[in-house]
């Protein structure tokens, strides 16, 4: 298996004692259309860089923005780009997309998009997250590696932790913090079961209106079991997030291998 730490900055010395290629979460594009990011330390090298779109503009042309990527690819020696994108593309970034996909395709690195932008490129990495709160996680990895190959695939390994309404019909929980979780259950002392389908815990209550609820949520062993789901179908390649993770690193991380973009 092949993993790689998404790390921000003031994290980079902590990460690099793993030993595992980092994805560096430090770029932006701004409302400009332009590359943004702090000052970078001098460990800021090497592994992946991530590119934040939130604020990307709508309209407009992706160039010079593609040109400033590509030349911090080269300045830092970075193997590759991860797209961090939501949603449908605006023509800024389709633009900008594929601008880029040439440009580090003529570099021989790697690029890394979201699995709805999978029509942006051939040659992609296309990545997608470990959390469901319906329906099968080996049936959601099999479909992809049907659909892509599974050799393209880079499981997000996001641990969940929400609390729904009963119903939800639209999938969409409170998010929980650790500390919030760990109250909860303390407090309830519900019984905890396992769904094999979602690979993730989870209990039910009754909250002060009386209103049915339900709390969903990972420990090291139900993401293990993700990642385990991931091999099953093929794949590979997982993205790990520093510093939510790091605490369960250890029971994680067991035959890994240098990552490669």
């Amino acid at each position: 298996m092949y993993h790689y730490l998404l790390t921000p900055p003031e994290d980079l010395a902590a990460a690099a004692g793993l030993g595992l290629p980092i994805v560096h979460l430090a770029f932006s594009l701004g409302a400009d259309g332009l590359l943004h990011h702090p000052a970078l330390p001098e460990a800021c090298r090497g592994g992946l860089m991530l590119l934040g779109t939130e604020d990307a503009p709508e309209a407009g042309r992706g160039s010079q923005a593609v040109r400033q990527v590509l030349s911090l690819c080269r300045d830092r020696r970075f193997r590759g780009v991860v797209l961090d994108a939501e949603g449908q593309p605006s023509p800024f970034l389709s633009d900008l997309i594929g601008e880029l996909d040439r440009g580090l395709a003529q570099m021989e690195r790697g690029f890394f998009l979201p699995e709805a932008y999978a029509n942006f490129s051939r040659r992609a990495f296309l990545f997608l997250s470990s959390a469901l709160s319906g329906g099968s996680l080996a049936a959601r990895l099999a479909e992809a590696a049907e659909a892509y190959g599974a050799e393209r695939l880079v499981l997000a390994l996001e641990p969940v932790a929400e609390d729904f309404p009963l119903p939800a019909p639209e999938g969409n929980g409170r998010p929980l913090t650790p500390q919030e979780l760990e109250e909860l259950i303390g407090r309830l002392r519900p019984a905890v079961h396992f769904s094999p389908d979602l690979c993730a815990y989870y209990f039910t209550y009754l909250d002060g209106q009386r209103q049915p609820r339900l709390v969903l949520f990972d420990r090291a062993d139900s993401l293990r079991r993700k990642m385990a789901e991931a091999e099953q179908a093929g794949i590979r390649r997982f993205f790990l997030l520093y510093p939510a993770l790091a605490h369960l690193l250890p029971q994680l991380l067991t035959d890994r291998k240098p990552a490669r973009a």
